[in-house]
Order: structure tokens, then C-alpha cells, then sequence
């Protein structure tokens, strides 16, 4: 059991991980740069259509390891 619960981990939670993490890297990051420049509209949609992609792609991912892990320790 404790395999296949480490697997779990290793296929959907780390993907998980680090969707969530570039989402708030790439929000912070667009931050500080608004912060000093003026970003032309472009570059918000750019960031805005990438922010949504990690944000659906992690909760997606978080969605999967929970049934997963659901399954495991039933």
C-alpha cells in the first residue's frame, strides 16, 4: 500500500506541485515587473492566458492524486 501511495505522490502531487508553484512564481514575477514598466496589453493577456493554463492544469492535478489516494487507503 505504501508503494502505490508513493506513486500517487510521484505521478499527480509532485505535477501538482509544480504547477502551483510556477502559477505563483509567474504571479509574482508579473507583479514586479508591472511594479516598474508599463506592460502593453499583450503582455497581460500573455500572462493572464498562462497564470489560468497552471492554475487548471494544478487544480487538475490535485483533483486526480485525491481520488487516487482515495482509492489507496479505502
Amino acid at each position: 500500500m505504501l508503494s502505490a501511495f508513493q506513486g500517487a505522490i510521484e505521478g499527480n502531487y509532485r505535477y501538482y506541485q509544480y504547477y502551483a508553484n510556477a502559477f505563483v512564481a509567474l504571479v509574482a514575477a508579473f507583479a514586479s515587473y508591472v511594479a516598474r514598466n508599463e506592460p502593453s496589453r499583450w503582455a497581460w493577456s500573455l500572462v493572464i492566458v498562462v497564470a489560468l493554463i497552471l492554475l487548471v492544469a494544478s487544480r487538475n492535478e490535485l483533483d486526480k492524486f485525491n481520488g487516487r489516494a482515495e482509492v489507496i487507503t479505502k
